[in-house]
């Protein structure tokens, strides 16, 4: 299986960055996981925290959620 290329690295990392900046500015957390799983033609990335959580029904007050999405969005395209 190819390496990812160093575009999607660093959209995974900045998205990641965003995550967890947020879950340390605005969830009270104590423990932070990121994942990252790659299968046959795939991947899945997640960040988990055990902090207080967000209504995903309110709108965003900042820009973070935006800037994740647009960058996850920009991966779109044929990357294999």
């Amino acid at each position: 299986m190819p390496e990812l290329p160093g575009e999607v690295k660093l959209c995974l990392f900045r998205i990641a960055q965003e995550a967890i900046s947020n879950a340390v500015k605005h969830g009270h957390v104590r423990r932070i996981d990121v994942f990252l799983r790659r299968q046959e033609d795939c991947f899945s990335f997640q960040v988990r925290d055990d902090g207080i959580g967000f209504d995903l029904a309110r709108p965003a007050e900042g820009l973070g959620s935006a800037s994740m999405r647009e960058r996850l969005d920009s991966l779109a395209c044929d990357w294999r």
